[in-house]
């Protein structure tokens, strides 16, 4: 990320602070020049996609939940939410709506 600002020694000349720690502005320019890009193997690119299939699922399984519990007029709570849509509660709880 700190590549694509593609800082030059002018950004850090512009406000004359630049002289007094110039040793230091030196280092820091020299480390943001060499920043490699991080590549992310197959495993933590499968594993993220999975995690956010599992949210939708459950965000949809909470959203059902809801509608049987206000087709049935009951009350929605985190319990009967997670009773309903056969999750766990703190699942529930997690992906209820504030508005409820």
């Amino acid at each position: 990320m700190l590549n694509e600002l593609k800082l030059q020694k002018s950004d850090f000349e512009c406000d004359g602070r630049f002289n007094d720690r110039k040793p230091i502005a030196n280092k820091f320019f020299k480390k943001i020049k060499n920043i490699k890009q991080i590549e992310h193997g197959k495993k933590q690119t499968a594993t993220r996609q999975a995690n956010r299939s599992k949210i939708i699922e459950s965000k949809k399984k909470v959203n059902n939940a809801i509608n049987l519990l206000r087709l049935e007029c009951r009350e929605i709570t985190a319990y009967n939410v997670a009773k309903t849509a056969g999750i766990s509660y703190n699942t529930a709880k997690k992906y209820l709506p504030d508005n409820i």
